[in-house]
């Protein structure tokens, strides 16, 4: 990031905490609740329901760009089941974007020759062989593998891996870290919730409260001894405190927000009872990101969520690391 995008990012975050102005400088777009794969924490899979169409995504990216939005998360689902996100990708590089894609992998290795215009690629890895595959499928381990390999000579690209750490994976994070520096990237970590991601359903998979914690402390000591570690120390140490920390200041509704598969847009998709949402193709992005109250919700344990808000209440470790690619 250069030195005048940082500038104008420190203005925005400096008016929206001091004046509250309200810029989406951050908007995640849920392109797809398709997968091909079926996670026990997630329920984004079957594709059910309605899925904006071509013409309905490039009206609402249009609208950001118009709006100031300067960066755009493309996830789902699997967005690259979609045949049109390539072009959806050079749209909103064509107007000014940084584009940052969520994959599972499987797909980044047939699509390598569309994806150059990607600022980052975050590729879900939940630990090593064993328990990546026991979690995924056979397979979905060197299917990451592949797709880092296959993406790492794009010039300018991010690349980054997500851990969920749930009752399945406690315990393969060294793993993944060595990984990570064999292959060159960071890795972002992230607790499963109580509840399985995109429904209210009680997460079965969510960790036991004391050897998750331990394993933070763990990731803390190895942040601090240099691990290839994306979250923000003060972002780690807000995330020890699952699932009953005090709420963070949210940026949602200020700096970021997010449109569903569906067109609704909100905060972020995680408040459950808290959310409220409006339909963006209907009002138009403006006016349904002009009407989202301030977020109201207890506790923030979507990490990249936590890194933008540590970042709203000026913890400065969270403020330069956004500077590598803000959520």
């Amino acid at each position: 990031m250069g030195l005048a995008s940082k500038l104008e990012h420190g203005v925005a975050f400096v008016r929206a905490r001091a004046l509250g102005h309200r810029l989406p400088l951050v908007v995640s777009v849920v392109v797809t609740n398709r997968c091909n794969f079926s996670c026990g924490y997630c329920d984004r899979w079957d594709g059910s329901g309605r899925r904006l169409d071509t013409a309905e995504l490039e009206t609402l990216i249009r609208d950001m760009a118009g709006l100031g939005t300067r960066r755009l998360i493309l996830t789902g689902g699997e967005p690259l089941t979609r045949k049109d996100l390539p072009d959806l990708i050079d749209l909103a590089v064509s107007l000014g974007m940084k584009v940052n894609l969520n994959s599972n992998g499987v797909l980044v290795p047939r699509f390598i020759d569309r994806l150059g215009g990607l600022s980052g690629l975050t590729i879900s890895l939940d630990g090593d062989r064993h328990v990546h595959d026991g979690i995924r499928g056979e397979g979905a381990f060197d299917a990451v593998v592949a797709a880092l390999r296959a993406a790492r000579p794009l010039p300018g690209l991010k690349l980054r891996l997500n851990a969920v750490m749930s009752a399945q994976s406690l315990g393969a994070e060294d793993a993944l870290l060595d990984l990570a520096r064999a292959e060159g990237v960071e890795v972002f970590f992230q607790p499963a919730e109580h509840r399985i991601l995109g429904s209210m359903e009680r997460n079965p998979l969510a960790p036991e409260v004391v050897p998750y914690r331990e394993t933070i402390d763990h990731l803390i000591a190895e942040k601090r001894k240099g691990a290839p570690i994306a979250n923000s120390l003060s972002a780690l140490e807000y995330l020890r405190g699952w699932p009953d920390a005090p709420a963070l200041r949210c940026a949602g509704g200020y700096l970021f927000c997010r449109v569903d598969h569906d067109g609704r847009l909100m905060i972020c998709g995680r408040m459950g009872e808290y959310e409220e949402s409006f339909d963006a193709v209907a009002l138009g992005f403006a006016e349904a990101f002009h009407r989202l109250s301030p977020a109201r919700c207890p506790t923030c344990w979507c990490a990249s969520r936590v890194e933008v808000n540590q970042a709203f209440a000026l913890q400065p470790d969270a403020i330069f690391g956004l500077a590598g690619g803000l959520g």
